[in-house]
């Protein structure tokens, strides 16, 4: 009978119950009957039954258990249950909602080539923001100085373009792809930029998602608008942070070792002498070009009758430089 009292809507329908032991009927009640009638039951083998509980008296046990040097493994879901038995036999059993066991830095998209590539122990200054709670001594930060054909990280706006060169000087950018964690999911990206490979002296690690709510906005692209620029190298650096709590973030970081090159100055041409053979008339210019960050994209030479013309032999290209 106490057993059915138990059962009805997890016992919060049943606050008492009679039960006959001759007849072995049992009456479940809703409510606690008024005290007079246990007074009228003179039947012996008819007795109340009045749960703990529905009287407000209660008895709290709490507490906390750790266990260590546990064997579990990594992208397995665990369950904690506790199961209580009271003086009267009664059990009750509930589980939590699951822990994931990951033990791994997040992923990212291809990267081909790459100069290094370790697994370190970070402990808590593998990232800004790092989640650090209990934090677990382990390998924690995996770091990347990718390689030609890498596509992780690129410099610029241009969507899926590594841009090498920009005039701008205004503005800078880094597009990340392709990060992920399947296990504990991301917590957080951040880039930086640098005058060197996994250098954060131009712009230090920034969340460019930390105004969105949730990661399907996430547009994985950084971007820093007004800054001022020097003519020179810039590259972009990505940190991807899992959503690991208890026992610290993991961290993977990419080092984009492809160059964004800021050139705001036009080449150096300089005419270093020419000559005219009247028998053959053949012209002939010897010049030298150069510039130490843009390269030289195209040559052309005119031939005018001033130094401002080319009237008698218009703008003709002479070389290309058609590769990186």
């Amino acid at each position: 009978c106490a057993q059915e009292c138990l059962k009805l809507l997890s016992g919060i329908g049943c606050r008492a119950f009679q039960h006959h032991a001759t007849l072995a009927e049992c009456l479940l009640f809703e409510v606690v009957p008024p005290m007079d009638t246990y007074k009228r039951a003179v039947n012996p083998n008819e007795k109340y039954y009045l749960r703990k509980e529905a009287d407000r008296s209660s008895h709290t046990e709490q507490g906390t258990v750790i266990i260590d040097d546990l064997a579990l493994k990594g992208g397995s879901v665990y369950y904690i249950t506790v199961r209580a038995r009271n003086e009267l036999g009664y059990e009750a059993i509930s589980s939590h909602g699951g822990t994931i066991i990951d033990t791994s830095a997040p992923t990212s998209a291809l990267i081909l080539n790459a100069a290094e590539d370790t697994h370190a122990y970070g402990l808590c200054d593998a990232a800004p923001e790092q989640r650090c709670y209990k934090l677990y001594n382990n390998t924690n930060h995996h770091e990347v100085l990718d390689g030609p054909g890498s596509i992780a990280v690129l410099n610029g706006l241009v969507l899926g373009k590594d841009e090498q060169f920009a005039l701008n000087h205004r503005i800078a950018g880094c597009q990340f792809d392709g990060f992920a964690d399947s296990e504990s999911g991301l917590y957080k990206m951040a880039f930086a930029i640098g005058t060197g490979p996994c250098q954060e002296d131009v712009v230090v690690y920034d969340d460019p998602h930390e105004h969105l709510l949730s990661i399907d906005d996430w547009q994985m692209e950084g971007v820093v608008a007004p800054v001022n620029l020097s003519d020179g190298n810039y590259y972009c650096s990505v940190k991807a942070i899992n959503g690991v709590v208890v026992g610290g973030s993991y961290v993977t970081t990419v080092c984009h070792a492809n160059a964004w090159i800021v050139d705001t100055t036009a080449p150096a041409v300089k005419v270093l002498g020419g000559s005219l053979e009247t028998d053959t008339l053949i012209f002939t210019m010897i010049y030298n070009t150069s510039d130490d960050l843009s390269f030289i994209r195209a040559i052309r030479v005119g031939l005018g009758e001033t130094r401002y013309d080319s009237s008698v032999l218009p703008w003709e290209l002479r070389c290309r430089r058609t590769s990186a």
